[in-house]
């Protein structure tokens, strides 16, 4: 690893080289250097096909932060010694960054105040980026947030039934196939141009947003790998889905899932401030089908990933990809049964009535 550092111009030489993080794409590392501390990750090549172009999105993204707070601890990608945006070493596609000192990441959101500022922080992002014109940065998983692909791969796998599932599966089938309508019209709504493109994160947990660690106010957006133009409301409905219950998406016993109110109104706010007024009348009313087409875009990917014997998530047992798939569609039925709830919730934080 001390000789993989070397490649990255840093004028500096490694001490000290461990894992970093819970990660589970790319792997990643912390340095310790003799005049600084710096990330290594080695790129997952499997899941982004197309490193050259993450790389040029994640720098045309960091430099343009940096430029309008040049004040701040932003995140830079260091380049190789030849000035190269990552080092290609055999089959392996190796990146480095700055170490951003004093910071740190949640796991889980724990309390309104964390939601608030991890929704402050993703607001943010998306508020300094508003500048910049969605087409400077490519689209490295096209269809990413495709509700229709998603619907077309779950039907495909159906069919197919390659390790024979389908018969256990039919009771939740029936379920998705009864919310595939609404669901697609919303992301029908959102490709008709309703809502503006803008240059989104996509994958918007709490432990990708680098917190201050005394103050816990947001410092810092990474796990840059997604960006790419989207919308925003990708990023609220995905902060939807991780936030708002108290358990993750592994949880076996559906009788644990519920929907926290006051963080479910913290990340709102967050969002809110983060953002300081650019988001549309259409994108603050849609906040809710945001949050539900997300958990049904995830719920569906489970089950095709389960019905195609596990080849995409990590699963730890046989049907862990169904109890994901269950997980996910249990706190999407609560979603849509207090919906005129939640809109008012999302109303009364807009609009402050």
């Amino acid at each position: 690893m001390e000789k993989l550092f070397q490649l990255f111009d840093t004028d500096d030489v490694a001490v000290t080289v461990q894992p970093l993080g819970s990660g589970k794409i790319n792997h990643t590392y912390w340095v310790q250097g003799q005049r600084g501390a710096y990330v290594m990750q080695e790129v997952n090549t499997r899941v982004f096909p197309r490193p050259d172009v993450l790389m040029q999105n994640i720098d045309r993204v960091t430099r343009h932060l940096a430029e309008q707070q040049p004040e701040g601890r932003n995140l830079q990608v260091i380049r190789t010694r030849s000035g190269e945006l990552a080092a290609k070493v055999n089959s392996g596609f190796w990146r480095c960054y700055n170490y951003l000192e004093q910071t740190t990441a949640l796991d889980v959101v724990a309390t309104p105040k964390d939601a608030f500022a991890a929704a402050k922080g993703f607001g943010d992002f998306l508020y300094r980026l508003s500048d910049l014109p969605p087409d400077q940065v490519q689209p490295v998983l096209p269809d990413f947030h495709n509700v229709a692909f998603r619907v077309e791969q779950l039907d495909a796998a159906i069919r197919e039934d390659r390790v024979g599932r389908e018969p256990g599966v039919r009771d939740v089938w029936n379920d998705i196939k009864l919310l595939q309508t609404p669901i697609l019209e919303v992301f029908q709504r959102i490709q008709s141009g309703a809502v503006p493109t803008r240059i989104t994160h996509n994958d918007t947990k709490i432990s990708n947003v680098l917190l201050d660690a005394h103050s816990l106010e947001p410092v810092a957006v990474v796990d840059l790998d997604t960006v790419m133009p989207g919308s925003a409301l990708f990023d609220v409905g995905d902060m939807i889905r991780t936030f708002v219950c108290p358990v993750d998406e592994n949880e076996p016993d559906l009788s644990k899932i519920s929907i926290r109110a006051d963080i479910f109104e913290a990340l709102v706010a967050g969002y809110h401030e983060g953002t300081q007024g650019i988001l549309t009348p259409t994108e603050k009313d849609m906040v809710v089908d945001a949050g539900k087409m997300l958990l049904f875009t995830q719920a569906i990917r489970f089950l095709t990933d389960y019905l195609n014997g596990d080849v995409y998530y990590k699963t730890d047992y046989p049907e862990q990809n169904l109890v994901r798939t269950k997980n996910q569609w249990k706190l999407l039925s609560l979603l849509v049964q207090g919906e005129k709830d939640w809109r008012s919730l999302v109303r009364k934080v807009f609009y402050k009535f």
